[in-house]
Formats: C-alpha cells, structure tokens, sequence
C-alpha cells in the first residue's frame, strides 16, 4: 500500500513581508491625531481636578447677584491688578476673561440710535452678547456731545444660559478717562467687560469620564474598520503570499499603510460622539469666540484657533448625514465627495474668521444679539441671554460650509468643466492633498515600475451611485503593496477597503456581481471590461455600466481588500 506523505508535517513556507517605515510613521501619526481627539479640548479647558474658582454664589434677586458680581470683579479687574495698557488678559486660576477698550464717543457724538451699532459699537469687547440695556448705556455715551449731559452708571452684569442653565456670567462698567495707560485723556472713557465662566464640578468629571470612553470607542472603531484588516493582510502575505495559488519563486513584500482618518470620519456614530463632545462644552466655545473677536496675543491666539478647530466635527457630521440622504434616494451623483483635509484646513481658518467678523460686522452681530435675546421671556430681557438659537446658527454655519462645496463642486465639474485627459487610478497622485505630498517621500512610489490597482474609484467615475461614501474621498485609507521577485519590484498594487464599495444587500440596482471567475489574488479585483470583448455580453455575472462590464473576482480567502 502506497504511503501518503502527512502534510501536516511539511514546513511552511513564509514569505518576508516588512511595513515602509514612511507609511508606518505616517499612518501612527494618524490614528494618534483621532485617538487624542476627544483630549485635545484640555488644552483650553480645565482638567476636573482643579478647584473651581471661589465667587459670590445664591442671590436674592436680580439686583442683588447683578450688584454682588460687579463689586466682586471690580476688586479683582482693575489698574492696580491688570497689566498696564493690557486690552485683554486671562485670569486662569478663576477662569475669567478681562477685556478693555478706550473709546472715544465725543469723537463720534451725536449718534442716531439706529446708527449706533455700524458706527461705534463693532469691535468692542463681547459685542454678541450684549443685553438691550447694555446696547442702550453705551449708545448713551455717543447720543450728545455735551459732557454735563453724559451719565455712567455704576455697571450691571447678566447671566449667560443654555437652555436655561447658567453657562457664566458677564459683567461691565465704564470708568472715566483711559485707564490702560492711566493717561490724561479727558475726552477718552474706558469700557471694561469681564466674562466669568460658570464650573460645576460634578459636571466636569462627567465630562472628562465621557471623553475617555470617547476615546475608547474611536480606538476601537479604528481596530475594527481598519487596522485588524491591515494585520490580516500582513499575516496573510506572509502565510501565503500576494497570489491565490502560494509561487515557487521567491517573493518579499514591503506593505505601505494608509491614513484610516476617512475611515473614521465617514462614521457617524464617531461623529455624533464629538458632535455632542463639543456642545457640552459649548461655554468654552463662547470664550474661544471672545478670543478671536479681541486678543492680540500670539500664543493664545494659536490656542485658540488649535480649540475651535474642533469645530470641523460639525462639518463631519453634516457630511454624514448628507450622506445617508444621497444613498436614500439615489442622488450621489449630485454630490462630489469632499478631500478631509481641505475641511479640516477650512473649518480651522472659518471658525476663527467668523468669530471674529461676529463681532465687527453689524449684520452678524445684530443677527447673533437677536439670537441670544429673542428666547428670552420678557420679564427677563437684560438680565440673561439665551445662548441655544445662537449656538444652532454658529454650527449650521459651519456644518453647511463642507456641504455647500460638495454640492456646487459636482455642478461645476458636470456642466462648466470638461474631462480631460485621463486618470491613472493605481498611482499615489490619486489622492486627497495631504496623503499625495506625504507619499511621496516613500522612495519606492518614485520608481517607474508598473502599478495596478485602484479599479473601483474608475467605477465610482462610471457610476457614483456605487458609492458607499459618497461625500468623503477614502482613497487616503488605501494600502500599497510593493511586490519584489528576486530581489527586484516589479509590480505595485494599490488595495482599497471593499466597504467602500456598496453592497448588493444595500442597493440592488447598483451593486457589482460576483463573476464566476475566481480571483488570482489573496484578495478581491474589480474587473472592469471594454464591451468589445464579445463573451462578457452572455456572462450574466458582470454588471453593464456605461458601456463597461464590471464584475468582482472573489478569492478563495475571503478578503476585506479589493484591487
């Protein structure tokens, strides 16, 4: 009887594989910039375990809490305390913000009231946010130019709220003279306004628990969509090699990972986690829009910019709502998908330019006011503002700016841009801005060798109803395999996440088949045909798409990758 040789037995043949040190680096930078998110508020906020700052607490009445916290600031806010000629200076241990301006209503006066807010209230300190009464004692001061008929009042404070829940409180006074140099101007007064944020301490613990287990959960959402895919593609190329059938010649692989960003950001469920992230702090924002409307410093000023751009997560998940609707009702092609790093670049120099034009342009700023005193009951007016209605304007006003683009991107390049040329879908050029610069220092992508890959952005091109992101580029995710026989490359192949195809399940009209042709690879290809090969017109299994047979090889393995 004839002896059968035990496989099992057998060694295995291992093939070398080795992640580019380039694309390694590049791509840890990535996932540490998603991971700390969530963390990067800390860098303007306060940690839980600092005291809360000791300040007048349960008033009487209005008039009592509007009496107490003037007194309070003024002690603490004045020329013996703030630096001289300072305009604007943060209190960290109380977190409170102080702002001043000389101002010089004689120079001006007499004003119209209607004129008052064009011609002399823009550019003062926290001017969104001043009360009626507030807007009435300052346009005062320009209603004559006789000073015997001038009166300043001691100063008044309001409370800042969130639906109803005191987010800080402000305060403001008007001195005689210019009191930041001290110099004798006698035509000069000086406006003063303090803004103290409120800290509830239970609250801020609670906030720092949420941010951790955000941070959780993004990791993990970046194990699960996208790393535990590139380790079973390195173990599998090491195991088995790049082919379906294991070569007899010897092959080594150096694998180039991609930026998982997209991955994260087409997620809505990670972009409603930072959406709400940034609404419960949403006192801190108003600081930061404080900030960009005044100060002058330079180190504050680029944490400050660093803190709103958070903000970008309003754009992402508009994005993503956007999204769902486009695949809802089979309009992708109306929508061209947006580079994240142009939002991110965006949104980092909008958030900070429309703080500041907040505060001195007249029709922002009376849009803003009315924002924040329209909800608030009338026996209330000048002693609170509202702060949702305002908040609702500043995120729509950002979430609509990525959105906006897409929309008017996708008709512009329809009707108004013709194709030229054509595209090499396998190369790294194909790419948002950011991952085309950074993989070009991955010296191999320099060499001429042939490159395959990329078939299913030129479906997305045929068909963008194929799209399962339809607002968001994720080429940045793709993998670039670099294959050397003997020593010398000689094939690059460019992997993309097959999730970013869809799915029959999800939309049967314009899904791609599986062919009955199995693929030579470890890992799916999209085969895309010219129709002037006769048999693809019987083979039931591809899918007619403009002319194009498109079919996908699956391999034996099943396979989260697709060439």
């Amino acid at each position: 009887m004839p002896r059968v040789a035990d496989s099992s037995q057998q060694p295995t043949r291992r093939y070398a594989v080795k992640c580019n040190y380039v694309g390694l680096f590049l791509s840890a930078c990535s996932l540490l910039n998603i991971a700390s998110m969530p963390m990067k508020a800390y860098i303007s906020e306060y940690l839980p375990w600092r005291a809360p700052p000791v300040m007048p607490d349960m008033f009487s009445n209005f008039s009592d809490f509007s009496a107490h916290m003037l007194a309070f600031d003024k002690r603490l806010y004045n020329n013996a305390t703030l630096p001289r000629g300072a305009t604007y200076v943060t209190d960290w241990t109380n977190d409170v913000q102080v702002m001043r301006q000389v101002l010089y209503p004689f120079a001006l006066a007499p004003l119209a009231r209607d004129a008052c807010l064009g011609s002399f209230l823009l550019g003062m300190p926290g001017l969104i946010f001043y009360t009626p009464a507030q807007m009435d004692l300052l346009c005062s001061l320009v209603a004559t130019k006789n000073a015997s008929e001038l009166h300043f009042p001691p100063g008044g404070c309001f409370a800042n709220a969130l639906s109803s829940r005191n987010v800080g409180t402000s305060c403001y006074w008007i001195d005689h003279g210019n009191t930041l140099t001290n110099a004798t101007e006698p035509d000069a007064v000086t406006l003063t306004y303090v803004y103290n944020a409120t800290r509830y301490y239970k609250w801020l613990w609670c906030k720092f628990a949420y941010r951790i287990m955000s941070t959780c959960f993004v990791v993990y959402r970046l194990w699960t969509q996208y790393y535990r895919h590139c380790v079973g593609l390195y173990q599998r190329l090491a195991r088995a090699s790049h082919f379906a059938t294991p070569p007899t010649t010897n092959w080594r692989y150096e694998l180039v990972l991609g930026d998982p960003t997209a991955i994260i950001l087409m997620d809505p469920m990670v972009a409603l986690v930072f959406l709400v992230d940034i609404w419960i702090s949403i006192g801190n924002v108003g600081v930061a829009v404080l900030r960009a409307s005044q100060n002058g410093d330079l180190a504050v000023n680029l944490l400050n910019i660093l803190y709103l751009s958070r903000t970008v997560w309003f754009g992402y998940f508009a994005l993503c709502l956007t999204a769902f609707y486009l695949r809802r009702y089979s309009k992708q092609h109306l929508f061209a998908d947006v580079d994240t790093t142009m939002v991110a670049i965006g949104v980092t120099a909008y958030g900070p330019l429309i703080s500041w034009l907040s505060g001195n342009v007249a029709a922002l700023a009376a849009a803003y006011q009315w924002c924040f005193t329209a909800p608030v009951p009338v026996d209330k007016t000048s002693q609170e503002n509202e702060l949702v209605l305002g908040c609702v304007l500043y995120t729509l006003s950002i979430a609509c700016m990525p959105v906006t683009y897409g929309f008017t991107a996708a008709f512009v390049r329809h009707h108004l841009l013709p194709r030229l040329g054509t595209r090499d879908y396998s190369s790294y050029l194909y790419n948002t801005i950011k991952n085309r610069a950074l993989l070009s220092l991955v010296r191999p992508f320099r060499d001429a060798t042939p490159s395959r890959g990329g078939a299913i952005y030129a479906l997305f091109d045929l068909d963008p109803h194929c799209k399962n992101s339809p607002t968001l580029s994720l080429s940045g995710a793709d993998c670039y395999l670099l294959c050397y026989e003997n020593e010398e490359l000689c094939e690059k192949l460019r992997l993309s996440l097959l999730c970013s195809l869809r799915q029959a399940r999800e939309n049967p009209k314009s899904s791609v088949s599986e062919t009955r042709t199995l693929s030579p690879y470890a890992f799916n290809v999209l085969d895309l045909q010219e129709p002037d090969v006769p048999r693809r017109m019987k083979e039931k299994s591809f899918m007619h798409i403009k002319g194009i047979f498109v079919g996908l090889q699956r391999p034996l393995e099943s396979s989260p990758w697709c060439l």
